[in-house]
């Protein structure tokens, strides 16, 4: 929805600050257990889970579709509703449906899952999965085992490793902010490229370290490129499908992430009884797959309207020449 209503020239810096809000619900959820189960239980603390339901039920409420969305159903009215909510207006000016998006019939669930793989997109869904694949393996695989392999082979105490971790979020935090601040300016190739391989170093010289200040500095300059890369690519999957599958593109490169994190799950146990030398390796090489998938397959989305993909597929199905005017984002 963000990349649907945000402007080209910030949508990348508006999508990687919705990430900076994941750890610190995290941060949240935390102290909320702290207060709530001494007094209630486990029980008191599932029932607080009601909460992000209601926040849920409060969205569909009060925010619009996008006009994006609407315009490719043929609902002008009500995109030009949507356009005045989220640019605080009373009202805009009526869309130009030569410079809008273009509208098609409402295709099935099947059809939208057959074309990520038709040969107009199949490249671009390898490519999401290829980054969502190598880097999610990396991230789930250390984000869930470290505090295990810190207490288990770093020797470092279980009352130390809470305040560890907890300083390896806030500090993952700080490199999600850098990524706010650069990513429209630089690109999401190079800011994802530059965390990846940032974190393919770094993972290695933090398994080396013992000790809890040495474990610290480097474990928590890993943290910030490995978050940096994290903001910077997020916004590829919604920017290289059109509006007719953006949602579908999204959800199925997000499950095959979550595929490879729990396949990680289970490599870094089989894994962890070698060392954290061997786990931080492999998890290591997966964050360079993820580098090089970004810097040769990965398309520079920053500043692209969003329409382009929509008139591009159009292009390529009427078989026009290349170089037709493509129209820009209203």
């Amino acid at each position: 929805m963000i990349s649907e209503f945000i402007p080209a020239r910030f949508r990348g810096r508006a999508i990687a600050v919705t990430f900076i809000f994941s750890p610190l619900g995290g941060f949240a959820a935390a102290g909320l257990a702290l207060l709530v189960v001494p007094i209630w239980g486990w029980r008191g603390l599932f029932i607080s889970g009601i909460a992000p339901a209601v926040l849920i039920l409060l969205a569909r409420w009060l925010i619009p579709e996008t006009p994006r969305f609407l315009l490719s159903r043929g609902r002008d009215a009500e995109a030009e509703r949507a356009a005045a909510w989220i640019s605080n207006v009373p009202s805009v000016p009526k869309f130009d449906r030569s410079e809008a998006v273009i509208r098609r019939e409402v295709p099935s669930m099947l059809s939208q899952v057959k074309a990520l793989f038709s040969p107009t997109y199949r490249g671009r869904t390898a490519f999401v999965w290829g980054l969502w694949l190598t880097f999610i393996f990396s991230y789930y695989g250390l984000l869930f085992w470290l505090p295990t392999l810190l207490t288990q082979y770093k020797g470092v105490p279980r009352a130390n490793v809470f305040m560890f971790m907890m300083g390896f979020t806030l500090v993952g935090v700080f490199g999600r902010l850098a990524c706010t601040l650069i990513i429209d300016r630089f690109g999401r190739k190079l800011v994802t490229a530059v965390g990846a391989f940032g974190a393919a170093i770094l993972l290695p010289i933090f398994g080396m370290q013992e000790g809890l200040t040495a474990l610290m500095i480097a474990g928590y300059t890993f943290a910030f490129f490995q978050d940096l890369a994290l903001c910077g690519f997020i916004p590829f999957a919604p920017e290289v499908y059109p509006t007719s599958m953006r949602a579908t593109g999204v959800g199925w490169a997000a499950g095959a992430g979550r595929i490879s994190g729990t396949v990680a799950l289970i490599a870094v146990g089989a894994l962890a009884a070698q060392g954290v030398l061997t786990v931080f390796g492999m998890l290591a090489f997966s964050y360079v797959l993820a580098g090089v998938i970004v810097v040769f397959f990965g398309p520079e989305t920053k500043g692209r309207h969003l329409d382009e993909l929509e008139v591009e597929e159009a292009e390529r199905l009427a078989k026009k020449p290349e170089g037709a005017p493509v129209p820009a984002l209203v």
